[in-house]
């Protein structure tokens, strides 16, 4: 194709982009198309990267003193390594990260059309019609609704780029095509691990078209060096760029049924103000945002209409039955996206296989897999448009032909910009600390009164975690983006965590710090030095007792409008655990309350299920079950006015799943008549660690004065597997 064709669609699209995003696109660096949540923390993590790290593949603002990989944080390690590699060599950009990163977002959707007329022009449409479809389609595009916070995923041109790709390869194949499909394989997936998947669908299917359906003239080995070259040397690639030390990450992370695609949400307006009469079906009530992926009202009705003549087309046993569009390039586009259709909705782990989700390696670790839609977003659009225009075209009447066209080219704009105008709403968002480089704000003038270089690192409080799958501990206070704001401006890093897959000991260790200490904080020792730590205390009543007696030990350094600071040393950290003397208090609980039982009056009723200090092999096992299955029920008489505890110990918290075991606390009468149901999980109620084993403390607040607490858990990833608690104690009395 000459390079002239491509002027008029490249203006077009520069013009609606640069009306389209208007209110940001001349002030990219001092906006943040997210001031929260993961859309900061990805500018956050690479502008840290880019400005302060030593290595390019490590990470060390967060999750303090072992840092991360740069390819669990989402910062986008080619283009944050790009200006990390300019800053340190040439001039120094690493806080031009937000611009950079903004620029590129709005520059892929450019990409996008470029790409996707490119593979409209393969089937002998007009530029004119192509440049519309190409344009539409990719403003309509479900990745766009990713620019608030999904940054790596909301670079459109990746999915179009494979497309194109792919139908050059199939025209005519060659080890440059190839390569190139390698290529972009490999940049997408260090981008983010799913454009992976859809690398391997394309290729996939292709080779099973050549091999099984065509089958092709060439060597079968020959076929299979291409494939090899397109998906298995990228695969192993990325296993040496991103290699990882770490051997206690999990291998579940959490979300595959929760954040799965439905149909509904494919195919339908779903939350559509034009549309509004959706939300009153039952099954749109259960659709969470990421089940979200419209194709838009023309694609879907084309879609059901060429299945219909497809399944048509199978009864009559016509020639070429298989063939879905008649066309072989499309043929292999489509059922590469519709394989990965079928998978974004569950299937087939759905369908009574969810045991196999545990088994199939890297896959179970993309937990939100109804993204894996966005390939069929393309693609059908693509096929229906080509199907609209040769149909409308071939009508005798070329006036209602071009009518009905140009109706539907309509629908297709409007939908485009509804969609994407209420996207862009919401991107225009400014963070005034983060381009205050001289530190002249207010809330910024305490960079300049503190010595940075006296700490070793920053412990925000209330404290959080995010990213082990093992255990959640969300920020409060506003504490996520003010320990942003001052790692970036101090260079130091933070105890904090909010990534993907934290190593699991390295999550309880940095935890432990801020729960009850039983005998020692066990992060201390891995410490490189012994500065004081940079407490960052949140102006709000939410830090907990144990976060409050870091606080009480702490020296006060000043106040700030957003925080206080306070410094506490190591040596003083190392002393709190013998202060609470917290061990001696438990035993003195247990002592005091053994001649309980059932049925006396009292404030407490305990039930041992075994020693704490005896052998393993004296403790008897709990099977967890996929189903909820009662572990305690005790009777107890208690004082109305009082909130009671009930505690008990639970071994090897800190392996893969066992932290997130379910839990059912029941409340009822003696004659079991409900009186309250509370579900939770174990992480959330971790008391104290003693080595393998965890504390764990519920309150629960009476009902009446004598009734039964049930104690219920369930587990699916652990089905079969044995637990062990010990110590079930319950009583009105404060640790």
């Amino acid at each position: 194709m000459k390079i002239n064709r491509l002027i008029p669609v490249t203006l077009i699209t520069i013009v609606l982009l640069i009306l389209l995003f208007r209110g940001v696109v001349f002030k990219l660096n001092s906006t943040c198309f997210s001031e929260s949540g993961d859309g900061l923390k990805s500018y956050y993590c690479a502008w840290y990267h880019a400005e302060y790290d030593v290595s390019s593949t490590h990470f060390e603002g967060m999750n303090y003193p072992w840092g991360e990989s740069i390819y669990f944080t989402d910062g986008q390690p080619p283009l944050a390594n790009v200006v990390r590699f300019i800053d340190k060599n040439l001039f120094p950009c690493a806080d031009k990260i937000p611009g950079v990163f903004n620029f590129m977002m709005i520059f892929s959707i450019f990409l996008s059309v470029i790409f996707l007329f490119l593979t409209l022009k393969k089937f002998k449409l007009p530029d004119w019609y192509a440049s519309i479809l190409a344009i539409g389609i990719s403003f309509l595009s479900p990745q766009i609704g990713r620019l608030p916070g999904h940054f790596s995923l909301a670079w459109l041109f990746w999915i179009p780029l494979m497309m194109y790709l792919m139908i050059l390869i199939i025209e005519k194949k060659s080890w440059l095509r190839s390569a190139l499909f390698a290529l972009v394989a490999l940049l997408s997936s260090l981008m983010h691990m799913y454009f992976f998947l859809f690398a391997v669908a394309l290729a996939g299917v292709y080779l099973f078209d050549q091999i099984v359906i065509h089958k092709t003239e060439k060597k079968w080995w020959v076929e299979i060096l291409h494939f090899s070259l397109q998906i298995i040397v990228p695969f192993i690639l990325l296993q040496l760029i991103m290699v990882d030390h770490q051997t206690d990450r999990t291998m579940h992370p959490w979300g595959f049924d929760v954040y799965k695609g439905y149909p509904g949400g494919v195919f339908l307006p779903v939350y559509k103000w034009y549309a509004p009469f959706i939300e009153n079906f039952k099954f749109v009530k259960k659709y969470d945002w990421e089940a979200l992926a419209y194709i838009g009202i023309i694609a879907s009705a084309g879609f059901f209409f060429l299945s219909g003549k497809w399944m048509v087309g199978l009864l009559k046993q016509v020639k070429e039955r298989w063939s879905f569009t008649g066309n072989r390039s499309l043929d292999v586009l489509f059922w590469a996206a519709f394989a990965l259709l079928l998978f974004s909705f569950g299937i087939p782990f759905i369908w009574g296989f969810e045991k196999l989700q545990n088994s199939i390696g890297f896959l179970s670790q993309l937990r939100a897999v109804g993204r894996f839609s966005w390939l069929f977003y393309y693609v059908i659009n693509v096929i229906v448009w080509i199907a609209i225009y040769r149909f409308s075209t071939s009508m005798k009447n070329k006036t209602i032909g071009f009518s009905i066209l140009a109706f539907l080219l309509i629908l297709l704009g409007f939908e485009a910009f509804d969609s994407s105008t209420k996207t862009v709403r919401r991107i225009d968002n400014a963070v005034p600390q983060l381009s205050d480089h001289n530190n002249q704000l207010e809330e910024n003038k305490w960079v300049g009164v503190i010595d940075a270089d006296k700490y070793q690192a920053i412990m925000p409080l209330p404290y959080f975690h995010i990213g082990s799958e093992s255990s959640w501990i969300d920020p409060k206070c506003d504490m996520a983006k003010q320990m942003y704001i001052a790692s970036l401006k101090t260079g130091l890093p933070c105890t904090g965590v909010m990534m993907g897959r934290t190593s699991l000991s390295q999550t309880y260790k940095n935890i432990e710090l801020s729960r009850t200490p039983w005998e020692n904080y066990r992060v201390l020792d891995e410490y490189p030095n012994n500065k004081p730590l940079l407490l960052m205390v949140g102006k709000c009543d939410e830090l907990s007792t144990d976060e409050k007696r870091l606080v009480e030990n702490a020296s006060f350094v000043m106040m700030t409008p957003k925080f206080d600071l306070y410094e506490i040393s190591i040596d003083t950290l190392k002393a709190i655990p013998a202060k609470c003397n917290f061990p001696n208090k438990y035993k003195q609980l247990i002592d005091s309350i053994n001649g309980c039982y059932s049925g006396q009056k009292t404030d407490c009723f305990i039930q041992q299920t075994g020693n704490l200090a005896a052998s393993e092999k004296d403790l008897k096992g709990t099977k967890v079950l996929r189903n909820f299955q009662r572990i305690l029920e005790a009777p107890v008489n208690i004082d109305t006015t009082k909130t009671f505890f009930l505690r008990f110990w639970v071994k090897d918290y800190d392996k893969d799943m066992v932290a997130r075991t379910q839990i059912l606390t029941i409340q009822s009468t003696p004659e079991h008549q409900t009186l309250e149901e509370n579900y939770s999980d174990l992480f959330r109620h971790i008391r104290s660690i003693n080595g393998k084993w965890a504390l764990i403390e519920i309150p629960l607040v009476p009902k009446q004065s004598d009734e039964i607490v049930k104690l219920l858990i369930r587990n699916s990833v652990l089905d079969g597997k044995e637990l062990f608690f010990d110590d079930f104690l319950i009583t009105t009395k404060v640790l």
